[in-house]
């Protein structure tokens, strides 16, 4: 299912009477997700948007870290080899690389930012750029820069690095997917995947298969997500929406705040 399917699948489940797991982004603009949010709560069913990062152990033990500290800023870059953009490209990285770190602006500082600005380059000449960066700003100085490029050196053997540095008030805070295991043969050296997605022991293990037990618990229990909450899910889609209407206009965008009401229409569920 790609992206441009997502909705039309969530809506469909939705009318059958059954909770939805989706993954990011759960539509393409914000006034269908906000749709989607009010249906499932008309009909008492639960939206669970799939954000990976926040059942990733090292962005789990960096927003324990910073929980209640004064925030300076984020800077959050996220890079891809070029032949990834011939599949990912098939719609605009904002959605599907850069909402990663929006995500994590939204969940680490716990409020959408009131602006954005951004900028693009489509150096492959493509439909959708290959290149974005973004400005989230806050109310007080605080600002996230949100880096996203295909650009990446073939020779990289994990496909895509990223970095997410957090200045507050008392210090520093670094994650990078540095390889922890290297695998040497005579010709190259390769760093298996061990947080996302691992094979191990024979089982797939790692942040993707805790976000899917996460969501079925949830379901079972009939509750909301409290590591996604739609309230969140929404205000990244908000930014989203502002950074793709910046780059249109050309000028920095407010993002819509939504109301509690709103933001909580598919949290109630009760099938």
């Amino acid at each position: 299912m790609t992206e441009d399917q997502h909705a039309q699948c969530v809506r469909a489940a939705l009318e059958a009477g059954t909770d939805v797991v989706v993954e990011k982004p759960l539509a393409l603009s914000l006034n269908v997700a906000m749709d989607l949010v009010q249906l499932a709560g008309r009909l008492g069913r639960r939206i669970y948007a799939g954000q990976v990062l926040r059942f990733d152990p090292r962005h789990v033990a960096l927003a324990e870290m910073v929980r209640g500290r004064p925030l300076r800023h984020l800077s959050l870059s996220r890079h891809f080899q070029a032949t990834a953009h011939n599949v990912y490209g098939r719609v605009h990285p904002v959605l599907n690389a850069a909402v990663h770190d929006i995500d994590l602006a939204v969940w680490l500082t716990g409020s959408a930012p009131g602006q954005v600005t951004a900028f693009a380059s489509h150096f492959l000449g493509r439909e959708y750029p290959d290149a974005v960066d973004l400005v989230l700003e806050w109310d007080g100085g605080l600002r996230a820069v949100v880096q996203n490029s295909w650009h990446l050196a073939a020779s990289c053997p994990y496909g895509f690095v990223f970095d997410c540095t957090v200045h507050a008030a008392d210090g520093t805070y670094v994650v990078r997917n540095e390889p922890v295991l290297q695998a040497w043969s005579p010709d190259t050296v390769t760093y298996p995947e061990l947080f996302f997605w691992p094979r191990l022991a024979g089982a797939r293990s790692g942040a993707l298969v805790a976000e899917l037990q996460h969501f079925a618990d949830c379901a079972a229990r009939d509750e909301a997500s409290d590591r996604v909450p739609l309230p969140d899910v929404l205000d990244v889609m908000s930014t989203c929406q502002a950074a793709l209407d910046a780059l249109d206009t050309g000028r920095p965008q407010q993002v819509v705040r939504q109301p509690a009401s709103a933001a909580s229409c598919g949290e109630n569920g009760g099938g």
